[in-house]
């Protein structure tokens, strides 16, 4: 996941109007795998 699909990704879910637990989670996952992509790729952020 790069960069612009991890800003898109998050202001969608912000935007959502799912219930605040859910859109932490899913938070969490998106930014788990941002964090795992970036990683693989060689560019820790």
């Amino acid at each position: 996941m790069d960069e612009q699909n991890y800003k898109e990704y998050t202001k969608v879910l912000k935007e959502s109007g799912i219930p605040l637990d859910m859109q932490k989670e899913l938070q969490r996952l998106v930014d788990k795998e941002y964090l795992h992509t970036s990683c693989i790729g060689g560019e820790e952020r």
